[in-house]
Order: C-alpha cells, then sequence, then structure tokens
C-alpha cells in the first residue's frame, strides 16, 4: 500500500483545499455588493467544475495508484493563467 499512500494523500489534501476555499470564497462574497452576482455565478460555475470533473479524475487517480498531482498542477496553471489576464489586463503578452 505504499505507492497508494502519496495518491490518496493528494486527492485527500485537494478535497480539504476546496472546503477551505469554499469557506474562503463565501466569506469574500460577502463583502462584493458591486460584482457580488458575477462573482457568486463564476464561483459556483468553478467550484461545480472542480467537483464534477477534476475531483473524480484526482480520485480515479488515486486509486490506480497514479499520484494526481500533475493533473491538479495543470488545472491551478490554467486557472493562475486566467486570474493573471484579468489583474494585468494592459499587457499585452499573456
Amino acid at each position: 500500500m505504499g505507492t497508494d499512500e502519496p495518491a490518496s494523500d493528494a486527492a485527500d489534501q485537494l478535497e480539504e483545499k476546496l472546503a477551505a476555499l469554499e469557506a474562503d470564497i463565501g466569506r469574500h462574497l460577502a463583502n462584493l455588493p458591486v460584482a457580488e452576482g458575477v462573482a457568486a455565478k463564476l464561483h459556483r460555475l468553478l467550484y461545480g467544475f472542480l467537483q464534477r470533473e477534476v475531483l473524480p479524475l484526482a480520485d480515479r487517480a488515486s486509486a490506480m495508484g497514479v499520484d494526481p498531482s500533475p493533473l491538479l498542477e495543470v488545472v491551478a496553471d490554467l486557472l493562475r493563467r486566467y486570474a493573471d489576464a484579468l489583474t494585468r489586463p494592459h499587457d499585452t503578452e499573456p
């Protein structure tokens, strides 16, 4: 079972991080009256995507003894790129 533990730990850690993120974003949205509707919708879409698409893939990988970290890194990188583009809208390079 030694090879399954790191993969399982990665999936468990992701689930814990998502639960903490859910609580953090809920608090953050409570302080955004201007963009509350758009922010709440984006949060539901992203969180739903992570719950329906990413977590099941990570769980399946873990069940097969495969470390899901590379998958999670790709998802995080893509989300980070979108966030970076939104925080630097005047930059011409991605």
